[in-house]
């Protein structure tokens, strides 16, 4: 019995296909730009406490981020955040530094929520 357990586990090696993805991707509404290695995303706000607040969580979020995260805000509704990769191509880094972007603009809404 042993010896038909081992010689499975040593003998021919069977290699079985999975004909199902196990990875499912999610789509997202970052914009990857290739040529420039940067994923970029616009947020607008409503109210300047919102969007102030969302600004400060981002300037604290640069002192922590491993990747070049650039901020971009004026007068107007928008703030714009490019997340630059050092890598030669978009690597995880920059995908989890997206989605704490995602969480930290879900946690000012809900922070100010009236």
């Amino acid at each position: 019995m042993l010896i038909d357990y081992m010689n499975d586990y040593f003998g021919e090696k069977k290699i079985i296909e999975n004909k199902k993805s196990v990875v499912k991707i999610k789509k997202t509404d970052w914009l990857h730009n290739k040529d420039k290695k940067t994923l970029s995303k616009s947020f607008s706000f409503k109210r300047n406490i919102i969007r102030e607040a969302f600004i400060i969580e981002m300037l604290k979020l640069t002192r922590e981020a491993r990747s070049q995260l650039n901020i971009k805000f004026n007068c107007e509704e928008a703030v714009d955040v490019i997340i630059e990769a050092y890598s030669p191509q978009i690597s995880e880094i920059e995908i989890e530094l997206s989605k704490d972007v995602d969480k930290i603009r879900k946690d000012v809404f809900y922070y100010y929520a009236k």
